[in-house]
């Protein structure tokens, strides 16, 4: 009985069934028996704050257990619930805490009275007939078929019935991969002695401070799982950050090379390495292109293969041939890991530096006093009379690289406000107009500045255009352009 009241409780708030409702059935149950029926509804309604606890409790437990036994280990869960545990799953869903938990959690839900699945990754299965189900009001629609004349149980039922047993496996797999693709729930909090055979990683959790692992994590994949596997070398269980099915690591295995320390025998074959740069006497640099500028890169040769590289980043022509974290190769002092565009301190002919100790730099030349004009051009709604000027003109001397000069002119702009629908028709007319407009500007700064000065063009972005969009559905499109004009004292 308490199960049958639990359940009433549980649809009725889903909204899929009333007071009257009830009533109504125990008319049906009685032969019509208003008196008893009014009677059995009483009870019902007397009893439900206690119905209410148990049912509160009952959620408690299963969460609890979940965390307990799955979330703080970094599992995943996969609920394949049936009957009135659907209801449960659903409040089990709605009381995930911490609510990132969530992610990790999906429900394959075999006939089922909810009138839907809260689980994001979720999915049903309810037969064609089944007695129990089908008449509950909101329950979702059948979407199989059950043999014979039907039925309701998990296992005689639904696991013996051909079409049902197929669909129930194909969710199982499906949610199964859905999970296996969610990132890990830790990511890397510090690296320790990279690029040696002593390298390991310590991690923190994403979402939930209450979980703390102490411990050195060996890293074979570190945006991979974190999970335990036995150290082969000193028989130890310890953590790996690594592509899941590992269950031992060793540091001796038939073919390793002289830069690798660790394997996991995971289908990968993950590997922890050692240094990772190329003695730079076995390569030689064939080629360069756009030397001394944001695209220079160079061409390695492998003296004893004869095997090329292109496409080097060449942050020290004398250094070693590695590859970073980006999967670029570079020719640098060893420790490097990023390539980075943009730091702290970047001086005006510095395009790329990358992180090791030397803090190593692809740059340009420079002439002894020159200048950038920087202009971008905004307007808005395809009309000429929302056109907004932006412009920075910055001087550097090139013996202590501060700047001289800087002075700013804005000018305002107007326009009506229209729908973003409607935005997207005009992008392209924005993008050619705006264009014409920035040559024009150019042409006119040059005649300002020609006497005493020699100019070049020395970068051009495309034209681009965007849509800003607010919460009411409207929005202005905003397009840019800058070009880089170089100019030098006669």
């Amino acid at each position: 009985m308490v199960d049958v009241l639990e359940t009433y409780y549980q649809l009725k708030k889903e909204g899929q069934v009333n007071d009257l409702e009830f009533f109504m059935v125990m008319m049906i149950i009685t032969g019509g028996n208003a008196e008893l029926s009014t009677y059995a509804t009483g009870v019902m309604l007397e009893s439900m704050p206690f119905v209410v606890e148990a049912e509160q409790e009952n959620v408690d437990t299963m969460m609890q257990k979940y965390y307990n036994e799955s979330f703080r280990y970094s599992h995943r869960v996969l609920l394949v619930s049936h009957s009135q545990g659907n209801l449960f799953a659903n409040r089990v869903y709605d009381s995930i805490n911490p609510s990132d938990y969530q992610n990790y959690f999906a429900n394959v839900q075999v006939a089922s009275p909810a009138s839907r699945v809260h689980a994001s990754d979720g999915t049903y299965i309810t037969g064609w007939v089944d007695p129990i189900i089908n008449p509950i009001p909101g329950s979702m629609e059948s979407n199989a078929d059950l043999d014979d004349f039907g039925g309701h149980a998990f296992v005689t039922a639904y696991l013996d019935s051909s079409d049902t047993y197929t669909k129930i496996v194909d969710a199982i797999k499906a949610q199964l991969g859905v999970l296996d693709t969610i990132d890990s729930q830790w990511s890397t909090d510090k690296e320790l002695e990279r690029g040696t055979c002593d390298y390991r990683i310590t991690v923190k959790h994403r979402f939930d401070p209450a979980l703390e692992i102490g411990e050195k994590v060996y890293p074979f994949a570190p945006n991979q799982k974190l999970y335990t596997a036995t150290n082969q070398k000193s028989g130890e269980v310890e953590y790996v950050k690594a592509t899941c099915g590992g269950t031992d690591f060793m540091d001796d295995w038939d073919g390793k090379k002289d830069n690798e320390c660790w394997m996991i025998d995971n289908p990968q074959e993950e590997k922890i390495g050692g240094e990772s740069c190329k003695d730079p006497s076995l390569f030689e640099v064939i080629s360069q292109t756009d030397q001394n500028s944001r695209n220079w890169r160079v061409t390695v040769k492998n003296k004893e293969t004869n095997e090329t590289i292109t496409g080097v980043f060449p942050f020290n022509l004398n250094g070693s041939l590695y590859q970073v974290e980006s999967g670029e190769w570079v020719l640098a002092s060893c420790g490097g890991s990023k390539i980075l565009s943009s730091w702290d301190g970047q001086q005006p002919n510095e395009f790329y530096m990358i992180d090791n100790a030397q803090k190593e730099k692809i740059t340009a030349d420079i002439p002894d006093y020159w200048c950038r004009v920087f202009v971008e051009m905004e307007y808005y709604n395809g009309m000429l009379k929302g056109f907004f000027e932006y412009e920075r003109v910055e001087c550097w001397n090139s013996l202590n690289n501060n700047v001289d000069t800087v002075h700013f002119v804005d000018s305002n702009f107007e326009g009506d406000r229209i729908s973003t629908e409607a935005m997207q028709t005009i992008l392209q007319n924005d993008h050619d107009s705006l264009e014409s407009l920035r040559d024009q500007y150019f042409q006119d700064k040059i005649a300002q500045y020609e006497e005493g000065y020699s100019f070049s063009l020395e970068y051009a972005q495309e034209p681009y255009c965007v849509i800003r969009a607010d919460e009411d559905g409207y929005a202005d499109v905003f397009c840019a352009s800058w070009k880089q004009l170089l100019f030098e004292a006669n």
